[in-house]
């Protein structure tokens, strides 16, 4: 029998998320898990006293939530990209698959999250920057575990693109209405 939406959402803020967690999301005004799938990533790392840990831990529990299936992230890059790499190895001798042997499992996996990334339109550092929750739950193999590689992505490129504001986010309603301010002043 299928959970219903109250059941998960019960086991998203009492399971998914520790004490602390819980208790910053609800001080800022989120009563549904829902209400963070149009805010970009960027916005609840720097929710005070939110945080990258913070954050990683909420974007893995709303893949739970949402009951993302879990697939192989790899496969998937490999699903996106058969034609390139098929029409590179006829070229050349050289094997360019990103699964060679020589390449560790971090480095198979950012080579993966860049591929899936351009693939999907996302192709300069604002676009990237700019990614939602919600963008980011919708991409297909999506997963708690590929999900961390991804959000360090897009923060580690919005720190490389914009100047971080000084102001501090307290609430959901601060966030909608400054957050604006988070893509004002390119570095």
């Amino acid at each position: 029998m299928e959970m219903t939406k109250a059941e998960r959402r019960q086991i998203f803020w009492n399971m998914a998320l520790n004490g602390y967690e819980k208790k910053t999301l609800k001080e800022a005004g989120f009563i549904i898990p829902e209400q963070m799938l149009s805010l970009p990533i960027i916005y609840l790392v720097h929710l005070e006293g939110f945080g990258f840990p913070c954050t990683l831990d909420a974007l893995e529990g709303l893949c739970e939530y949402l009951g993302l299936p879990e697939e192989d992230f790899g496969e998937t890059v490999n699903e996106l990209f058969k034609d390139y790499y098929d029409a590179m190895d006829e070229d050349d001798d050289n094997d360019y698959d990103y699964n060679d042997e020589y390449l560790s499992d971090e480095a198979e996996q950012l080579i993966a999250v860049d591929e899936i990334l351009y693939a999907l339109g996302y192709t300069d550092n604002k676009k990237i920057s700019q990614i939602t929750v919600r963008e980011l739950m919708n991409i297909r193999g999506i997963g708690s575990e590929s999900i961390r590689f991804i959000a360090e992505e897009i923060i580690k490129t919005y720190y490389r693109t914009y100047q971080v504001p000084v102001y501090k986010f307290k609430s959901r309603d601060d966030l909608k209405l400054n957050g604006k301010m988070f893509f004002d002043n390119l570095r």
